[in-house]
This record gives C-alpha cells, structure tokens and sequence, in this order.
C-alpha cells in the first residue's frame, strides 16, 4: 500500500466539471415527488450542481409504506446506462475528462451484516404516513382526502402482485400516501434529512449514539425520532445515500491540504471544505472532499464500476488506484467510532489525522482496510466524442482508440453511454452514481496521471515550483508565507499581492478569479482584457444518481442467458418543457439478438411530473405510462391488425403487452376519449395502468423467433411532438447476434425476411382499408407500403 505522503502529489487532481443528467436508470438530479418543473431542493441527497430543471420523478406507486416501487435488474443482465454531459468528452481535442461511473447496495433486509452491503440504509424517502387521493395536485403540504381506515375510498391493503406492505389502492382514483414527518413536506418528500451534527437537545447530535443512528439506519417504518414536544421525525421518510457515520468521519477528518485550491478561501480545515465547496455547505450526507476528487485517499463506501476518459493513457493511474482493488488506510480516532454521544464535545475541536505518521504521533492506531476480495480494478476506456456546449447525442467512438466510429445506413444518433452487465456482487437496494470530469489545459491538472506524479495541479508547469494551496485558512500568523493570504492594509485579499501565479507573462499565467490582462504589454494605462475564468467554477464537480433499484439472481432456468434490459426513459412534456431530461423513448432503440436471448422488459412510470395538458403529455396530467403495440414498420403510427402480430407468441402476450395490467371490465367505456383525458376510468389512455409493469418481474422476461419487430407506444406516440419507436431484430444463429451493438452492425437482413416485410406491410393495410380505417389511394399505399418494408427505416 502507498502511504499517504506518497500518495500526496498523486492526488493533486481536480474534477473540473461541467452539466450531465442520467437518463437510463432515471437519475433524480436531487427531485423525489415534487410536481413541478424545476427541482424543491438542489441538497437534498448530493450536490449535482445541475440546472434545477433537470432530472426525473420519482417511479413507481407512490402509496407504498416506507418503501420502494423499483424495478428489477438481474445478475449478468445488460444495462444500457446512458446519460449526457455539457462540455464535451472522449477525444475531443478542447478538454481533459473523464466520466466516473460507481454503485452502491443496501442488502441488509436479505441478508444480515450481508458482505455485499456498502451503504447501509440507502434510500429515496418514503413516506410512512396515511394515504390520499392524489387526482389533483395538493400541493406540498396538502391535507389527505381520504385515509388508512378505509372511511373513504382509500383502503390500506397490499395491492395484488406487489412487494412490500400497504399499498394504497382504490378502484376510483388514484393514490399516493402521506409523510408524517414534522420537518418533512407532507406530499413531495424533498426536505433534506437532518444534520447528525447538529446539537442541542432537539436535534440529532444531542441524541444518544444509540438513537441517532436508529434514525439514520431506520429498520422499520415507525423508527423516529422525537425533536421537540410533538415534533416527530420518521427516518424513512428521509432520502439518504451516504449515512450519518459516513458525514461525521467527513466532518471530523482533516482535509487534504497538498491540494490546488486557486485563489479559493477555504473556510474550514476539515474535509468538508473544498475549492468547490469552500464554505463546507451539507447536501445530504455525502463527504464534499470524496465527491470532489478521485481516485479518493481514504476507505468510502462507493465502488467502481467504470472509468471512461479523453486519454486512454491515464486508465494504468485509475485501475491501480481504484478502491476496488487500492488497500487504504485511516486513522482510528475515538471520537469517529460510531458509539460517541456527542461527538462535537468528543472531538473538542481536533480534526482526525489522514497521515500515519500523524496519527501515531497524536497516539491513535492506523488501520490499513483491504478491498473485498469480489472486486476488480474498473474497465478503463475512452468515452465517446462529445461536442462543447451540447446536451446531446454525442458520436459512438472505438472504446480502445478514442476514434469516432463513422455511422452507417440506418444507425441512429446516440446518446453517450456504457453497456453494464450486472455483476453478482450488486445484491439488494442499489443506485448508481456518474461524476463528469472536464478540465481545463491551462494547468497541469492531469500531471499525476501522465508521469507517475511528479507534478500536479499544485504545480505551476510554466515556471518554477508554486505551492498555490491553503495549509493555513484563518490568514493569521504566517499570512505573509501563504500566497492565499496576502492583504490589504484593511484586511481584504490583494489579488495584487499574490508572489505566485499572478502575472500574464512567457512562463506564467494569473491563477485567481476573473483576472484581466495586459495581453500586449504596453504601458500599466494600457487597455485590459477581462478573462471568464471563474476559479470556483472551473473546479466543480457534476454528478447525477439514480433512484433506487432493485438486483437479484436471474429466476431458475434463465440464469446462463443472455439477458438484455429493455426500458423507458424520458418524462412528460414536449422538448422544451422535458429539457434537459429527455421526451420518451424506448431503450435501447435497436436491440439486436438471437433467438436463445431474453429481453427483460420493464416499464416504469411516475405521477409526479409537472402538469402537462394532452399536447404536451396523454392522459391523466401528472402521469408516465407506456405499453408496448406491434407496428408494421416504425414510419407508422397506426398497430398492425391482430391477425398479423407476429411479434409475440400468443395473442394473450400481445394484448398483455398493449393493455399493460388494466382488466377491461374495470374500464369506462363512456370515458374512453380525449375529452376526459383525466379520468382514471380511460383504459384507453392507459390511465389504470400500475405505474411499474409487470408487477412480477420474471413475467417481462420474453424471447423472440428470427425475425426484424418494429413497435411503439399507443398513448406517447403523437408524431408531432414525440416519437415513442423502436425495434428488434433476432437471428436464428445463437452466435449470430451475441457481441453486436444495438445497431446491429453485422445483421444482414435476407431477401425473404425484406419481402416478407413488405407483404405483412402491404397486408395489414389492405385490412385497414377494407374495414374503413385512414384514407388509402393506391398511390398512397404504393409510397408508405413499399418504402416502409424495407429494413432499418429511421424516424
């Protein structure tokens, strides 16, 4: 293991980041329920540093008590992860990044003190309270309309199919239930759990270790938590990732000083103070130093999965110190044990060394943590070619070469993204995490990683040695050593005063906040030109998590298959109102694949999205639905007739697929059209849908004979706003499809198998015409019939 004086000039790297949103699984940019077009609470969980409009609701039936709605990933299955980021990445020739990409798992209601578990209590926030009829929005704090006696129409009762106690259901409307937290907004669930540090006696760092972290780990949904008289919390009812243990090692740890920090006064000496972060501000629990930085110095609960970058030659510096497979050391000090009542008192203002040199000294034991012997180092490849300045599609790269790979006829522009296939040690509750670096050339920010860490971003590489970081924050006694320091007679900071990186000249650049420069250096009367540099911004740090899923072994007898997740990504409204999220689609769009394949289909849909009218979003108004429905080819917008699905193997699958869990018989058929969008009664608009399908996970398991399927989604398929299409395409030969991209790079379509299109095309417009569906001419059946047949027709 390298000790942590080694280690210093390696860590000298900065995640100088930019704008990324997750889009498959969902990320939630910090939202929970809110119905809204902007985010409540930017500090809810994490520290995006995103745009407020961005991310996803919460999915799933919001009525459950205390628990999630998630869906279901199985072991050795493939994932498309797809996000996108603002400021470009791969080998794009303006920018340094890299793309971060880890998990974490809770499985610790499977399996007691599980040695998969990483972070224990992990959870979106749930509540716990009465339930209401959510048909209209109520706001906030709404008062529920009906509750868990049964006295109205809602009924507490386990909803058929589902996991997990008490799901509200109602045959009328829809349900969701009520947080009954005193410190916690009754119907959106975004307030920010409470801060383990904060004493007093109604706050949880005057509670006893034993209560405290009872409330964070929250074994059950009546686990709380009394402030003062009257005022209960409920620990479930609070997002967490990172745990209170976690936050107060972060607070009570001394920071790494050998960083570069600019001309950025760091307010505090522990590590929740960071260039990016210099006034120590809390977003949920996670540690500021952790988030900003990688690979990070000390044990974390987070674990990589993959490591994408602009520069193949840094992966050899990323594997070998990934924690997955890097021994780290840290310090033992009594008051970070877990145990402490107050651990403010027990500090007394000491910050627990991160040095072992320094931790003897100071009489503590040095404890070096192995990594788990499951992991491995992170795949390490180049990200794909993205453009500055674009949330979008970005060009598919070689992962080994940083090259673009030059599309060809019928591929379709992606966005960036990494095929995961789901290993056995993710087990129980998990979520993802993706951190975005971009970093500017102007300084060596990268060094560490080109040769072994002679210099770092500490250094200044066009001159002579420049130490530019804060050992001393309070600028009393050695002020006049430390460049962050230098002052004015009146105490404010002289940018002028600084010895180091201050001057615009052949070896040196001015390394603080917004400098001008005298570019032609005339006389000191000289025009200036004001540099956009922001030395905070320049370091930040963007990340984006998942909402909570669930991973479990494949079911008996699909477990050496391939399995591919098929899922929905995007959320209600048209371009601009879903922006930076995505409208829907299908993903992936292409899915290549033999016929010994599974695909393993999951829809997941929310009631929380902003309001948006029939235009901009189908039925009931605040809600996400999506069924699957065969087409003829995907330039078309109306089903193929029952007598030519050839897609699924019964009609029973097909109508499964299409109804997507409603029973007709339930159904209002005096309500079934566009002027009562709104009714829960509209079967038609797929409003009694459960808002996750299928409710057991192993029923969207499907297999497909040879052959190219084109479909869609009835209700989100209104052309002149979005295109909700996809495809699949099987090969008879089981090796055939395995390895392809979801372009199906190397599938050749056979003649019969086009002529055959062509003829079910043909077919089932004929029948539409017979039966008086649309208007045909033969010349409109020649133009959409014989163009429509042909294989890889884009939208």
């Amino acid at each position: 293991m390298l000790s942590f004086t080694q280690l210093l000039p390696l860590l000298m790297a900065v995640l100088a980041l930019g704008d990324m949103y997750l889009h498959n699984p969902p990320g939630s940019n910090d939202r929970n329920r809110e119905r809204k077009n902007n985010r409540n609470n930017g500090n809810r969980l994490f520290d995006s540093q995103n745009n407020g409009q961005g991310g996803y609701p919460f999915r799933g039936n919001p009525s459950g008590q205390g628990v999630p709605d998630a869906i279901t990933y199985y072991h050795g299955s493939e994932l498309n992860v797809e996000w996108t980021n603002q400021h470009a990445c791969g080998a794009n020739p303006n920018i340094h990044c890299e793309v971060v990409i880890q998990y974490a798992c809770d499985n610790e209601a499977a399996e007691t003190n599980s040695r998969y578990t990483t972070m224990k209590g992990l959870r979106d926030g749930y509540p716990t309270g009465y339930c209401y009829d959510s048909e209209d929005d109520n706001g906030d704090n709404g008062t529920p309309r009906c509750d868990a006696t049964g006295t109205n129409t809602c009924t507490d009762a386990p909803q058929t199919g589902s996991s997990g106690p008490n799901f509200c259901q109602s045959g009328t409307h829809w349900t969701s239930r009520q947080f009954r937290s005193t410190h916690q907004n009754s119907a959106s669930g975004t307030n920010t759990i409470p801060n383990p540090l904060q004493t007093g006696s109604t706050n949880l760092g005057g509670k006893t270790a034993a209560v405290r972290n009872a409330f964070y780990d929250a074994p059950t949904v009546d686990t709380s938590v009394t402030r003062d008289p009257g005022e209960t919390d409920y620990g479930r009812e609070f997002g967490m990732h990172e745990n209170n243990l976690w936050y107060e090692k972060c607070a009570y740890t001394e920071r790494n000083k050998g960083l570069y920090t600019a001309d950025q006064k760091l307010k505090g000496n522990d590590a929740r103070f960071t260039r990016q972060n210099p006034n120590g501000g809390r977003r949920g629990l996670e540690c500021p130093e952790e988030r900003d930085y990688y690979p990070y110095w000390r044990p974390n609960p987070w674990k990589d999965l993959a490591v994408l970058v602009s520069n193949i030659s840094f992966c050899d510096y990323f594997t070998t110190n990934s924690n997955n497979v890097q021994t780290l050391g840290e310090c033992l000090c009594p008051w970070l044990t877990g145990t402490v009542d107050n651990v403010n008192s027990a500090a007394s203002g000491n910050k627990c060394p991160i040095d072992r040199v320094a931790c003897a000294d100071a009489g503590y034991q040095w404890r070096e943590v192995d990594p788990p012997d499951y992991l491995s180092a992170p795949e390490c490849l180049y990200h794909d070619f993205g453009r500055d300045n674009h949330l979008g599609n970005s060009l598919e790269a070689d992962p080994l070469t940083g090259q673009p790979i030059t599309p060809k006829r019928g591929e379709e522009p992606k966005t960036a993204s990494y095929k995961l296939k789901i290993p056995e040690y993710m087990v129980g509750q998990c979520v993802l995490r993706l951190r975005y670096n971009m970093s500017t050339g102007d300084y060596n920010s990268h060094g560490y990683a080109e040769n072994g860490g002679l210099n770092g971003v500490g250094t200044d590489k066009n001159g002579p040695v420049c130490p530019w970081r804060s050992d001393n924050t309070d600028c009393g006694g050695g002020a006049s050593n430390n460049p962050d320091c230098v002052t004015t007679a009146s105490g404010d900071i002289d940018d002028a005063g600084f010895t180091c990186g201050t001057d615009f000249n052949e070896v040196s650049v001015p390394l603080y906040n917004r400098p001008y420069v005298n570019l032609f250096n005339e006389n000191t009367n000289s025009f200036t030109l004001g540099l956009a540099i922001n030395t905070h911004q320049t370091g930040r740090t963007f990340q984006d998590r998942s909402y909570v899923f669930n991973v479990a072994p494949a079911p008996e007898g699909y477990q050496d298959a391939r399995i591919v997740n098929l899922n929905v990504r995007g959320r209600r409204g048209n371009i601009v109102q879903s922006y930076p999220a995505t409208e829907y689609d299908f993903t992936p769009v292409n899915l290549n694949l033999a016929s010994s394949d599974y695909v393993h289909i999951q829809l997941h849909g929310s009631d929380f999205n902003d309001n948006r009218n029939a235009n901009n979003g189908e039925g009931w108004q605040y809600s996400d639905r999506h069924n699957l429905v065969q087409s003829n080819n995907r330039g078309m917008s109306y089903p193929k007739h029952h007598q030519n699905i050839d897609m699924w193997a019964t009609t029973d699958e097909a109508k499964k697929w299409a109804w997507v869990g409603q029973n007709p018989a339930n159904c209002d058929p005096a309500v079934n059209d566009d002027d009562n969008q709104n009714a829960y009664k509209n079967c038609g608009k797929l409003n009694m849908s459960p808002q996750r399908f299928p409710q057991n996970p192993a029923d969207g398991l499907v297999s497909f004979k040879k052959g190219t399927y084109y479909y869609y989604s009835t209700r989100n398929n209104n052309f002149s706003n979005r295109s909700h299409k996809a495809q699949i395409k099987v090969d008879q030969d089981s090796e055939g499809a395995k390895g392809k991209d979801e372009n199906g790079k190397t599938v050749v379509a056979s003649t019969a198998a086009v002529l055959g299109a062509g003829l079910l095309v043909l077919s089932a417009m004929v029948v539409m015409k017979h039966k008086g569906i649309g208007c045909f001419t033969g010349s409109s059946i020649g133009k959409g019939g014989m163009s429509g047949s042909a294989p890889n027709v884009g939208v």
